[in-house]
């Protein structure tokens, strides 16, 4: 399963199951991976914009599997798969990510906004969970 991926340097790196991948550039990636979903980005923050009111770092629902939320860190761009974290610890200067499959990721970024990314991402899946249930019952 995904955990994340670290865009930097023109490159990027996937990592997931306790192993990583390399790429060229990013952007072509997750270009693919929304196609793959059947997926336009712009429509996706524009929909979310309405219902949520977010402006800025709205996180990425992709699947039942895949939720990507952005964190920019010194050079580094990356896209943490939200459903797979299973803690986040954080203070003024740093933050740490232990995912399910025991993989951990350190960022030198302030985590004064992560409680709010989270957030934002708890109120989306909730959003399309209440939303299924609808469709499905």
């Amino acid at each position: 399963m995904l955990n994340y991926i670290e865009e930097a340097n023109k490159k990027s790196i996937i990592y997931y199951n306790d192993t990583f991948t390399e790429c060229d550039t990013y952007e072509l990636l997750l270009t693919k991976v929304m196609k793959d979903h059947l997926f336009k980005y712009d429509y996706y923050k524009k929909r979310i914009r309405e219902l949520f009111s977010y402006k800025t770092n709205v996180p990425i629902y992709l699947s039942k599997s895949l939720m990507l939320i952005k964190l920019k860190s010194m050079g580094s761009i990356y896209y943490i798969n939200y459903l797979e974290v299973k803690y986040i610890s954080y203070n003024e200067k740093n933050l740490l990510f232990i995912f399910k499959n025991g993989m951990s990721l350190f960022i030198d970024k302030k985590g004064n906004n992560i409680s709010r990314i989270c957030e934002m991402a708890s109120n989306i899946l909730n959003y399309i969970h209440k939303l299924e249930f609808n469709y499905y019952n």
